[in-house]
């Protein structure tokens, strides 16, 4: 049957049919110009009564018999017919906001049984309320037994049309901010008259939690164009939108209207401005806006902490820890997890035990986020049996610990240590993650455990449905390839599902230079540099390769295209810490006051591993 309706949103719920009455009414269409529903129980001479019947139309019938499109047929007992034609006189009801007939059509969808639907109901609700009948919308929304988001969504908006004030709107738009239903916190935002701070502030903080900057923004200025001025909370939420690296410019440009308006000294503003600049790595300024604070809290502290730690400023947290200390501000968990794991980064073992202590005397050595800090700094610091303790005095350790323990054993070269550990998390029912998996690949990368690698590999996209990233492939190439298994790792690296990334070639290619395969090599390569072209180390590796078979003319060729499209390469550093002491290393760099002493080890140690027959890159 053909129809033409006005609107196509209406679904039919089909999980609903078995509520309807066995006999569904007929739906009957008249050649004239008026417009019937009939249940199936009415004769055809009662047709002349039935309520929505008039002899002489009324302008508002004819305005809704013009709207609602009629189908070609005039009887009907299909109930998709019934339910269209149904939503579309509704709909026009309430576009039109033509009560009389809303009511008339509300009562025969009641006495035919279709009012049990509850997408009709919801129409019916949702016509009222644009009919501006909000009593008779409460009572239909009190009286429906089943309730949906649609539902509630209208029942709002008719309270909004009621007796919104500003507190209530406040509170719709921060629950609404929560459950991050933005458009409807905006709706709320907007049917309130007359806002206050407190209402332009969380509309902005709405925006801001939902990662919407350039709307939080527009809020902003359309609340200065309505003469309302920010106070402390409106410019740390405006300057925590800004942490995306496009929002930097505008961020400061906040901090500069905060320096006007004298907000600098507040604890939340300055905070946030820590933070901000933190995160955009520039530590000079974070710390620059820390020591003007009058007043500093536990957070003041941890943010700081934490950006010096993410900028690479290991050496720094512990001094800012001390700091603390002296002014008698007590550390929290997220204030020693931050500063261990800096002293982790920096390999700096007498300071990561430092914390440790510090841990202890706090009360503090319970925490699972401080434990698992440990565990990673103690194993970054090379001490493995520390960070084997530290684990055991985990009381309940969750996945994070397993995997930081999974790749302790495995950055140690421990691969049968690091499968047990494995093997234990799955016997106490402790669901790997992708990490967990990384850990035991590389642990059987190191190891050349094939077999043992592959069953994990296997194990993490079959049984787990764990898709694997580019470090998991990267791991099986160099796996296999290490192994003497270039065919087959040149197989693998083809089959993949994503396109193979400058790790996993990177990995290919320093197999194909071990075992000599340039042309898979070269072919690796072509690919490599077209991924990473301004990555010098590329050109390196490959001209490295060319010059062990004396082909000086694809050296000469690869060095000139390494001048022309990658700029200057920074030279390898390493540092090592010895009685409170860290020395640095710079390669190619004799400056050092024991340089001899050390490159005469240096020598001695890598005469004796090639006698050893280890494989030294």
């Amino acid at each position: 049957m053909k129809i033409r309706t006005m609107l196509g949103s209406s679904i039919y719920d089909l999980h609903r049919i078995k509520f309807f009455p066995p006999s569904l009414p007929i739906l009957h269409f008249k050649p004239s110009p008026f417009f019937v529903i009939v249940p199936q129980n009415y004769s055809y001479s009662s047709y002349q009564f039935h309520p929505l019947i008039q002899t002489n139309a009324s302008p508002s019938v004819s305005r809704c018999r013009a709207l609602v499109p009629v189908p070609d047929q005039t009887h009907s007992r299909d109930f998709n017919t019934v339910f269209l034609f149904s939503c579309s006189i509704l709909q026009t009801c309430a576009k039109r906001a033509i009560l009389s007939e809303l009511k008339q059509v509300h009562g025969h969808l009641f006495k035919s049984g279709l009012y049990s639907v509850l997408s009709l109901q919801n129409q019916v609700l949702y016509a009222y309320f644009k009919c501006m009948e909000s009593s008779d919308a409460e009572k239909v929304f009190e009286e429906l037994r089943v309730r949906n988001v649609v539902s509630w969504n209208i029942s709002i908006r008719v309270k909004l049309g009621l007796d919104l004030d500003c507190f209530v709107g406040s509170a719709l738009v921060d629950f609404y901010a929560k459950c991050g239903l933005v458009q409807n916190a905006r709706l709320v935002f907007s049917c309130v008259r007359f806002k206050d701070l407190v209402m332009w502030n969380v509309m902005i903080s709405c925006y801001t939690s939902n990662c919407l900057p350039l709307k939080a923004w527009a809020i902003f200025n359309l609340m200065r164009l309505e003469g309302v001025k920010g106070d402390e909370f409106t410019y740390s939420s405006l300057i925590s939108s800004c942490v995306a690296s496009d929002c930097y410019d505008f961020g400061r440009q906040i901090h500069s209207l905060i320096l006007k308006q004298s907000f600098d000294s507040d604890v939340s503003v300055a905070t946030a401005l820590i933070n901000i600049y933190a995160k955009h790595e520039n530590i000079t300024d974070a710390l620059r806006v820390f020591d003007k604070m009058v007043i500093r809290n536990v957070v003041s502290w941890n943010t700081l902490i934490v950006g010096c730690g993410q900028c690479g400023h290991g050496n720094e947290v512990m001094e800012i820890l001390r700091n603390m200390l002296r002014e008698e501000t007590h550390p929290d968990d997220l204030t020693l997890s931050s500063t261990i794991s800096s002293c982790g980064y920096a390999s700096s073992i007498t300071e990561t035990k430092q914390a440790h202590a510090l841990t202890i005397k706090s009360g503090l050595e319970e925490s699972i986020s401080v434990g698992n800090s440990l565990l990673t700094a103690y194993s970054k610091c090379g001490t493995i049996a520390c960070a084997y303790k530290c684990f055991r005095s985990i009381l309940q350790p969750d996945v994070i610990s397993w995997t930081s323990m999974i790749n302790a054993y495995a950055f140690h070269g421990l691969a049968q240590k690091a499968n047990e550990t494995f093997e234990k998390m799955l016997s106490c029912a402790i669901k790997p993650d992708k990490i967990s998996f990384l850990g035991v690949l590389s642990a059987c990368v190191h190891s050349g455990l094939v077999i043992k690698g592959l069953y994990y590999f296997k194990l993490m996209t079959k049984l787990y449905q764990i898709e694997p990233e580019t470090e998991h492939y990267a791991c099986i190439v160099d796996l296999l390839g290490r192994c003497g298994y270039i065919y087959e790792a040149f197989e693998f690296l083809r089959s993949m599902s994503i396109e193979p990334e400058g790790n996993t070639l990177g990995a290919f290619i320093g197999s194909c230079k071990v075992h000599e395969q340039i042309v898979l090599a070269r072919w690796a390569a072509q690919k490599l540099l077209m991924i990473e072209p301004k990555k010098s180390v590329n050109y390196t590796v490959m001209s490295n390769i060319y010059a062990c078979y004396k082909r000086w003319c694809e050296v000469e060729r690869l060095r000139r295209k390494m001048e022309e499209r990658c700029s200057s390469k920074v030279r390898g550093c390493s540092w090592i810490e010895i009685g409170n002491e860290i020395s640095f290393f710079v390669s190619c760099d004799r400056s050092h006051p024991e340089a001899l002493e050390v490159h005469a080890t240096l020598a001695m140690l890598i005469s004796t591993m090639k006698e050893d027959g280890v494989w030294i890159v």
